[in-house]
């Protein structure tokens, strides 16, 4: 998510994700708790759909993956990409049980991902990362 708080970067990158897949004829769709945020004009401006998410969905808890994955089920959604701070473990392993997950990652910790992406400069020397030894990272700027 994006806004006053923490920047529009995390939704930013996620577009020029989107942009890509589109390219190979892949559908997105921004699942965002931040629907009315500047950037997500962006979203809508490259012709992707926007789903607001409120009450349970937008939480990162057991109630707020349940409701992700129903709108993943229903959009018939192959991958759930995830970019903020607020994405703790059970919420990232309870998505990643039933769909693929790409995780953005700024911070380093612990995760639950099929491909974790830390884009920052330098990351594949600081960054640490306890993942399973199946998840793809992506760390650094190369």
């Amino acid at each position: 998510d994006g806004g006053a708080g923490i920047g529009s970067g995390h939704l930013m990158r996620c577009l020029g994700l989107a942009q890509q897949f589109a390219r190979s004829d892949t559908t997105s769709l921004l699942a965002t708790a931040t629907p009315d945020a500047a950037p997500v004009d962006a979203w809508r401006g490259s012709g992707i759909a926007v789903h607001p998410l409120r009450d349970e969905m937008a939480r990162s808890d057991e109630s707020g993956a349940t409701a992700i994955l129903g709108l993943a089920e229903r959009v018939d959604a192959q991958w759930i990409v995830l970019d903020g701070y607020a994405f703790e473990m059970p919420f990232q392993a309870r998505l990643a049980q039933d769909r693929r997950v790409l995780l953005f990652d700024d911070l380093g910790g612990t995760v639950t991902a099929h491909i974790l992406v830390n884009p920052n400069p330098g990351a594949e020397n600081w960054a640490q990362y306890e993942a399973p030894p199946s998840c793809r990272m992506l760390l650094g700027s190369q």
